[in-house]
């Protein structure tokens, strides 16, 4: 295949373009996805059979876990992680991950201590894991992200290929790790994380060699010419769009749900959103919607609507407005350029706003946990907890087409334009890197 560009003088620095600036650097704290793609070169959770060795004995409902020598922590730094997400006073986003170990519940309410909690440290390299009851998923929850080792205080040791050397304000610079476990070749000594929130100047930075590997989440659908080129790269990534509805009209609610143009959407962009037809990640074979409803008419309040203006946002808010326009429904649409103020500020009076969800971990089940709490009625929550434990996962998907306020619209794709020269980076289906033997050969 076709290079769009000739390979760098340079072997020493890979540079990769981001869309918006981390908040937190701390893996343990971290909620924003450019703040977890950046941390995970530098922080290497568990990974079965590559760093350590995780084995489940499912009748006793224990995990072994065996580190190995080369990696660079202890079981008590592991043991630290967890107890940092169960201290409330640490206010930790991943704390509910954690609740299937035997006596987490109490431990947090403090009814317990320490020793009764189901973590038992053998020695530097073995431990085990305890708990409540037995759950299928638990494997995918010790190798998150969120439980790399830290100290007692919630600070991570660096366990990963990168460590921080600098930040600028357009800019996160990281350098080699001297004491990363694996001790292979690396020709790239820093990696540089630059910013660029113009969509149209990404193609410019990348064929002036000025960033080596473009933004995976804002890959403009109109550069669809470069898919014949060897720098195109294309992969899964479970980012679920949704719109959350606050308005107690239930009528608009299903209006968006059944009418909403999906398929013409992801028609316009290329193909680069997949619709879906529920949250849990799922996509299915067709994804129709067979009711035609009826709004209800008496409602002719405008439709306030928010986002956060990154691309593709703007395309699936643009259709909707027109949608509900067409229906003589008057909208009022707030677009919020800077991501942190979109993150942390109060939208509870919006009637929409766009969502979008990336699991903590790749399994369904990060999915499930998090739009089952968005479910009033208890007894169809415990209906969906019944399905998913008998794994009954074509009557799950259909009952989660849907849950009070959340709309299911697409599925995203990592997408971006890659130096063919640069080997050994890869990025998960949840957005992650691997660098661990990035080199640059030409």
């Amino acid at each position: 295949m076709k290079n769009l560009r000739t390979a760098k003088k340079s072997k020493e620095e890979v540079i990769i373009e981001i869309d918006s600036l981390p908040f937190n650097f701390n893996p343990l704290m971290a909620i924003d996805y450019n703040s977890k793609l950046v941390a995970s070169t530098m922080y290497e959770p568990l990974i079965s059979d590559f760093n350590c060795h995780i084995e489940k004995n499912i009748s006793q409902g224990k995990y072994f876990i065996r580190l190995y020598d080369s990696y660079r922590a202890t079981t008590r730094d592991i043991y630290n992680t967890i107890l940092y997400h169960l201290n409330k006073e640490n206010g930790s986003p991943y704390k509910k991950e954690l609740l299937p170990i035997k006596g987490a519940m109490n431990y947090i309410k403090k009814v317990v201590e320490v020793d009764q909690l189901g973590v038992h440290i053998e020695d530097d390299k073995n431990m085990c894991i305890e708990l409540e009851h037995d759950i299928d998923y638990f494997e995918h929850v010790l190798e998150g992200q969120f439980l790399v080792p830290s100290t007692g205080e919630g600070i991570p040791i660096n366990t990963g290929p990168y460590k921080m050397l600098h930040t600028t304000d357009t800019s996160i610079s990281l350098e080699r790790n001297d004491r990363y476990h694996l001790t292979t070749e690396c020709s790239v000594k820093l990696l540089t994380f630059l910013l660029n929130q113009d969509i149209y100047r990404s193609m410019h930075l990348y064929l002036q060699g000025k960033v080596d590997i473009t933004c995976n989440t804002q890959f403009f659908h109109e550069n669809e010419w470069v898919k014949d080129y060897e720098d195109f790269q294309e992969y899964d990534l479970s980012l679920l769009y949704s719109f959350e509805i606050n308005r107690k009209n239930t009528g608009l609610k299903n209006l968006i749900m059944y009418k909403y143009p999906r398929s013409e959407v992801s028609k316009h962009v290329y193909g680069n959103l997949k619709p879906i037809n529920n949250l849990l990640g799922e996509i299915t074979k067709n994804v129709t919607y067979d009711q035609d409803p009826e709004f209800a008419s008496g409602d002719t309040n405008t439709v306030s609507i928010i986002y956060a203006d990154y691309y593709p946002n703007h395309i699936l808010v643009d259709r909707l407005k027109i949608m509900l326009e067409n229906l003589e429904l008057k909208t009022k649409i707030t677009r919020v350029e800077d991501f942190k103020e979109y993150v942390t500020m109060d939208k509870t009076r919006y009637d929409i706003k766009l969502h979008l969800f990336l699991p903590n971990y790749d399994h369904l089940s990060s999915f499930f946990k998090f739009f089952i709490n968005d479910i009033e009625s208890a007894s169809l929550r415990r209906n969906l907890v019944d399905l998913y434990n008998n794994r009954n996962r074509d009557e799950l998907i259909r009952c989660f087409e849907s849950t009070t306020h959340y709309i299911p619209l697409f599925l995203g794709k990592s997408q971006y334009l890659k130096d063919p020269h640069i080997k050994g980076f890869k990025m998960n289906r949840i957005g992650l890197l691997s660098v661990a033997e990035l080199s640059y050969e030409n």
